[in-house]
């Protein structure tokens, strides 16, 4: 069964290396501003050089898998089961970056992401995309949490104010398919080797590590 909005795009996990910096730490009410990071359209992300955008059919590099969760994902009527994979958080310079899969591991049915993934809020803080543009959809409702400081810390944002993550979710999982998504948050303290990752739809998933 089909369900509303269309559309995907890619955000590669190497992308966050445009940026130039980003607040080290933030609470549950702030979210770091990326400066300087490249510019793109809106709600969008530039493909690495030489690279296509690849769909939610298309077969995604192998990647490290830290912790994984099945969940059955409520849809109009249906139940349909998507494993969650996370690879283990990046550590680049003053940001981390999260890589995660979603597998469609049933028969039947089909999960249009949308906004399941989203913080509920337009992409963007001035200026931002319009409500009928899918390119609205991200994965910005994702956050880390460093109970070792007690910190939330949220996705991070450009100067225009728009995530440092995957967007334009119109994407249909389809049975058997995947897709990866990717997401740039501010680096905990050095000393901080784990975060828990709280992913909307999917809970918390509890001490993923940190690797340099």
């Amino acid at each position: 069964m089909t369900h509303r909005r269309t559309t995907v795009r890619w955000l590669g996990a190497l992308a966050a290396a445009a940026l130039v910096s980003v607040s080290a730490a933030c609470s549950s009410s702030e979210q770091p501003q990326a400066d300087g990071a490249s510019e793109a359209p809106a709600g969008t992300a530039p493909p690495q050089a030489g690279q296509d955008e690849p769909s939610a059919d298309a077969s995604p590099q192998p990647m490290q898998v830290a912790v994984s969760r099945e969940q059955a994902v409520a849809t109009s009527g249906d139940a349909i089961p998507v494993r969650a994979d996370l690879a283990p958080l990046q550590r680049r310079g003053d940001v981390v970056v999260l890589n995660l899969s979603l597998t469609h591991t049933g028969d039947d049915s089909e999960w249009q992401l949308a906004d399941d993934l989203d913080d509920g809020t337009v992409n963007g803080l001035e200026g931002g995309v319009k409500d009928q543009d899918p390119a609205r959809y991200s994965v910005d409702g994702i956050s880390l949490i460093d109970g070792q400081n007690s910190k939330r810390h949220l996705v991070a944002r450009d100067s225009r104010g728009f995530c440092v993550c995957s967007t334009g979710l119109g994407v249909f999982l389809k049975p058997g398919s995947t897709v990866v998504l990717s997401a740039t948050f501010a680096a905990p303290p050095e000393d901080v080797d784990s975060l828990d990752v709280e992913i909307p739809v999917f809970g918390t998933f509890p001490a993923v590590p940190v690797e340099s």
